[in-house]
């Protein structure tokens, strides 16, 4: 198992299967925050592991960078065979996900069992595991 963690406003990145991978997003998504995460979603689709669940569940903001990361996320991760789950956001945060559409194109599910059973149902030819 990986663990990385850094600063507050960083994310935290964890594998906890090999075809699986969860990101835990930082408290705020927004700005240079968000950009790093999207270098980490980016990096895991380019590495193969595109099956990803978000923890959402620190996130207190999100602008509409961060907004546009999830929806960009998700779209690399289908286009390689995955799919992008968001994994207990908060009250507000899953308001700004429904008011702007984002959750009828991405997963939003309630804990992470949720999101394994959501992520687990793709078919596993259809994504190419790093060594």
């Amino acid at each position: 198992m990986t663990r990385t963690t850094s600063r507050r406003h960083t994310m935290q990145r964890q594998q906890t299967l090999p075809e699986i991978q969860r990101v835990i997003a930082p408290s705020r998504v927004e700005g240079a925050a968000a950009q790093r995460l999207q270098e980490e979603m980016c990096r895991h689709a380019g590495a193969g592991r595109c099956r990803i669940a978000l923890d959402m569940s620190a996130v207190e903001r999100i602008d509409s960078r961060g907004l546009a990361v999830l929806i960009q996320s998700a779209r690399r991760a289908r286009a390689e065979g995955g799919e992008l789950v968001l994994v207990l956001p908060s009250p507000p945060v899953r308001n700004i996900l429904e008011l702007t559409r984002i959750h009828r194109s991405v997963d939003i599910v309630d804990d992470e069992r949720a999101a394994y059973a959501t992520l687990t149902a793709l078919p596993l030819n259809d994504v190419v595991h790093a060594a």
